[in-house]
Formats: structure tokens, C-alpha cells, sequence
């Protein structure tokens, strides 16, 4: 069954299971509260598994997987991802800005120590925290992706075409364990 654990009943929330009736002859999904408790219970409809799966199927086949729809989703993430790259540059920036801060720090405390203004004793505290405060922003801007170094894929309209068209063929002619893999990555809940 396709729509197992997406198919969900309108009147009481539950899902929908799988069920045959006369010996398997046919094949139904069922809400799992009417099947358990009863039609008192729930009284949801049943519905003919070759229909109900056909109509999802059609609806994904007819709007996420139709061209324009699969290209306005690419241009979404594609932008989402330059949005996070800009993001990602401007807080390398600032770090970067503060690293140069802590390092002069540091600078100006070595440099009394050397120059014996300030007892060692006295200055090796505030060395060691702003040593610390430097390694950890060295490794927050270490996390950092480099810049320009997760270029975006070029995507033409022949790319989006052919992908679509595989998809497109999945839900046409693909096995029962294909087109549930593509429902599920898909679909959250019919």
C-alpha cells in the first residue's frame, strides 16, 4: 500500500491502513479507528486503493513534478543558498574583526610583560582568558564554509526537464517500492 502512514482521516486523525476484503479480491485503506473500534467510532468513508492512489499520484505527477512548479522550487533553494552563503561571508567578516581585535590584545599584553611594567604574575590570568577567547573564535571561523568554495550548481531548464521527466517516470512506471521511496520524500500527509 502507497499510502500507508500518509493516507490520514479526515474525521478522527488516525491513518489510514490496507486492508483486502473477499479473500484479498480487493483492496482498500481503511481509517485504522473505524477498523479497530468500529463504525461508531469513526465513521470515515474506505477507499479503493487503485483510485485513491492514482488521484495522489496524479496531483504529484500534475504540481510538484510539473516543470514550472520543479523550477520555481530549484530557483527557492538555490536563493535560500545564497542567502545562507552572504550570511556566512558577513559573519567571517566580523569574526575575522574581532580575531584581529583579540590578537592585538594579546600584543599589548605580551609586550608589557616583556617590557616588565606589569608583574608576569599579575598578566598571565588575563593572557590565558584572552587566549582562550582567540581559540574559540579560531574555531567558530574554522566551522565556516570558505568563500566562493560551494558554488551553486548551474541549473538549466533542460536539467529541471530531465530530472522531472525521471520523476515523472517513477510515479508512471516505477515499482511499488520506487514510487513509495519518491511519495515519502515528497509528500507529508495526504
Amino acid at each position: 500500500y502507497l499510502l500507508s502512514g500518509l493516507l490520514i482521516c479526515g474525521c478522527c486523525g488516525a491513518p489510514y491502513i490496507g486492508h483486502g476484503a473477499r479473500n484479498n479480491a480487493y483492496q482498500y485503506y481503511t481509517c485504522q479507528t473505524k477498523q479497530k473500534q468500529g463504525a461508531k467510532a469513526c465513521s470515515a468513508n474506505n477507499f479503493e486503493q487503485g483510485k485513491v492512489e492514482a488521484v495522489v499520484l496524479d496531483a504529484l505527477r500534475d504540481g510538484a513534478l510539473h516543470p514550472g512548479v520543479f523550477a520555481d522550487l530549484v530557483r527557492e533553494v538555490q536563493a535560500s543558498l545564497r542567502g545562507s552563503q552572504v550570511e556566512a561571508e558577513g559573519e567571517r567578516a566580523v569574526l575575522e574583526g574581532q580575531l584581529v581585535e583579540l590578537n592585538r590584545r594579546l600584543d599589548n599584553l605580551y609586550e608589557a610583560v616583556e617590557s616588565g611594567s606589569i608583574p608576569v604574575a599579575r598578566l598571565a590570568p588575563r593572557i590565558e582568558q584572552v587566549s582562550q577567547e582567540k581559540e574559540a573564535l579560531d574555531a567558530r571561523i574554522a566551522a565556516l564554509p570558505e568563500a566562493g568554495t560551494e558554488p551553486l550548481l548551474d541549473i538549466g531548464d533542460n536539467d529541471i526537464e530531465g530530472w522531472v521527466g525521471d520523476l515523472r517516470a517513477v510515479v508512471e512506471r516505477g515499482s511499488v517500492d520506487e514510487r513509495r521511496g519518491l511519495l515519502r520524500a515528497w509528500v507529508k500527509r495526504v
